[in-house]
């Protein structure tokens, strides 16, 4: 695994379940950072399930006790965790549990997303070390939202011998308020 960087097209409309359209759900930084960028119209909001594991385990698997008391030792899914997948944890008396992931509570909440339908640009790694450092330190974000970044990325991160082709395929391609940039592993 690696890093990918990617200039998308984002949807002008709610992409709702359309199959074409991936989507990315936002943080709140996120979406404060978009709403700074103009990109207010771009964000649209869905309904996401997710898996309650700690009130499973805390209030039914064994009532009463806490996550810190669960030693996680194997968890077997698949690529996309759903009904079929299995979780192996342990308490630390060595008491097995095996947990069917169809038997987890679920909640559901209202998230902000972005839909995009385009991929207009790519390159596969090819930033410098300082990148990481920058990046593991938050100073960098997910999503970049506009040109002028991309250049100060160019000229700060990208490894010497790939910033013509970072240029090409990731900065050339970028439209401010149509696109964005994301770096994603």
């Amino acid at each position: 695994m690696g890093l990918d960087i990617k200039t998308i097209r984002l949807c002008k409309t709610d992409q709702g379940e359309l199959a074409s359209a991936d989507y990315r759900i936002l943080e709140d930084d996120e979406v404060t950072q978009f709403k700074n960028a103009g990109l207010s119209d771009r964000i649209f909001t869905r309904m996401e399930t997710y898996y309650d594991l700690e009130g499973h385990l805390t209030k039914v698997v064994v009532p009463g006790s806490k996550m810190d008391d669960w030693e996680w030792r194997r968890i077997f899914w698949p690529e996309e965790f759903d009904d079929t997948c299995y979780i192996f944890i342990y308490l630390p008396t060595n008491q097995r549990y095996e947990i069917r992931s169809a038997n987890v509570w679920t909640f559901d909440e209202q998230v902000s997303v972005v839909y995009y339908d385009e991929e207009v640009g790519y390159q596969r790694k090819g930033m410098n070390s300082q990148f990481y450092k920058d990046y593991d330190a938050g100073k960098l974000n997910y999503f970049v939202l506009d040109k002028a970044t991309l250049e100060m990325y160019r000229d700060t991160y990208v490894d010497d011998c790939l910033k013509e082709h970072f240029q090409e395929n990731i900065i050339n391609p970028f439209v401010e308020g149509e696109t964005v940039a994301i770096f994603s592993w």
